[in-house]
C-alpha cells in the first residue's frame, strides 16, 4: 500500500478517500492552481499539493502559501526541473495525449506536420531567451526555496539520464548544460552553462523577476543569455 498518491483526477482523489482513508492525497502540479482560492473548494480531497509551475521563483508568495498550507494542515511542493515553457498554452493539450496513448497520436500528428511538443517547435524558431524564462529551479538554488515547501518533485519520467538529475539536485549543483537537467530534455544550438549562470549579475534580477508572468521584456533576459548560452563549435 503506498503512503501517498498523486493525482489530477478528482474522480480517483474521492474513490481513495473513500476506500483507503489512510492513504495520503497529493493533488498534482498539472492542475496548476495557482493560489489559496483554487484549492479551498476541495480542502477535503487531499491532504498536500504542488504549487503552480508558473510561481515557483516567487519565494514570497511560496511563504504565504506555505504558511497558509500548514495553518489548515496541508503539506505544499515544488517542481525543480519543469522544461514546460511558462503559462505553456499548450500543457493541457499535451498532458491530455500522455492520458490517451501519446505514441500514437504524435505518429497521426507526425502526418500533418505537428509535432506534439509545441515548446520544442517554439524554441526551433529561435526563441532560446524563453528557456531563462521558464519556472525550473537552479539546483544551487535549492537551498533558498527548500524552507518553502515540503516536498520538491523531480520529473525524471521520460528523461534519458534520471540519475544526472537526481544527483544534481541533491548535491545542490551542476557543472554542465542546465538544459540537460530538465524534463523533457530540450536540445538546443548551444549550451545554457550553468556556472556562467551562477556567476552572471543579471541572474538573480532574472530568477526574482515580479513580472515573469506578464512579461515586458525589459532586456534583463537577452542580457543574461548573452552571459550564459554557448553556441555549439563545429
Amino acid at each position: 500500500m503506498p503512503d501517498t498518491v498523486t493525482t489530477t483526477s478528482p474522480f480517483i482523489a474521492s474513490v481513495l478517500r473513500q476506500r483507503f482513508p489512510s492513504v495520503k492525497i497529493r493533488w498534482s502540479v498539472n492542475l496548476r492552481v495557482h493560489g489559496t482560492t483554487g484549492f479551498e473548494s476541495v480542502m477535503e480531497l487531499f491532504d498536500s499539493f504542488y504549487a503552480s509551475r508558473e510561481r515557483h521563483r516567487e519565494r514570497g508568495w511560496l511563504k504565504t502559501l506555505s504558511d497558509w498550507a500548514h495553518a489548515h494542515g496541508k503539506e505544499v511542493g515544488i517542481q525543480a526541473n519543469s522544461g514546460c515553457l511558462r503559462q505553456c498554452p499548450f500543457q493541457t493539450f499535451h498532458d491530455n495525449l500522455h492520458g490517451h496513448d501519446r505514441i500514437a497520436q504524435s505518429k497521426v500528428g507526425e502526418a500533418f506536420d505537428f509535432s506534439v511538443f509545441r515548446c520544442k517547435t517554439h524554441y526551433a524558431r529561435g526563441n532560446h531567451e524563453d528557456f531563462l524564462r521558464a519556472t525550473w529551479l537552479r539546483p544551487e538554488d535549492l537551498p533558498l526555496y527548500e524552507p518553502l515547501a515540503d516536498v520538491v518533485k523531480l520529473a525524471t519520467r521520460r528523461h534519458p539520464d534520471p540519475a544526472k538529475i537526481i544527483r544534481a539536485y541533491a548535491t545542490c549543483a551542476y557543472d554542465g548544460n542546465l538544459a540537460d537537467l530538465m524534463d523533457p530534455a530540450h536540445a538546443f544550438p548551444g549550451s545554457f552553462d550553468n556556472a556562467a549562470l551562477g556567476a552572471s549579475p543579471n541572474w538573480p534580477r532574472v530568477r526574482e523577476c515580479p513580472n515573469a508572468n506578464d512579461c515586458s521584456h525589459c532586456g534583463a533576459c537577452a542580457a543574461l543569455f548573452k552571459d550564459v548560452f554557448k553556441e555549439k563549435t563545429a
